[in-house]
């Protein structure tokens, strides 16, 4: 998983590796995230995930091999 932004300072690493065995709970992007960092939890309702380099809303299943972000909200102008 990837971490940019607040998602970096809220989890404290930019990147991480996680294995998902046949018995595990966690099936999609938003489940993984909130229970790996809880702290990430105060994002929930403005980040948003992308996976495999495709912005995605948090309920999709995840497979092996793929490549979760989590994207703070972005201001500027």
């Amino acid at each position: 998983m990837l971490y940019f932004g607040q998602a970096r300072d809220e989890s404290g690493r930019a990147e991480e590796a996680f294995s998902l065995d046949a018995g595990s709970t966690i099936r999609t992007l938003a489940e993984l995230a909130m229970k790996e960092h809880p702290a990430l939890l105060r994002l929930r309702a403005t980040a948003k995930f992308a996976l495999n380099e495709e912005i995605a809303g948090g309920s999709e299943t995840l497979e092996d091999g793929d490549v979760v972000a989590l994207l703070p909200p972005v201001a500027g102008g």
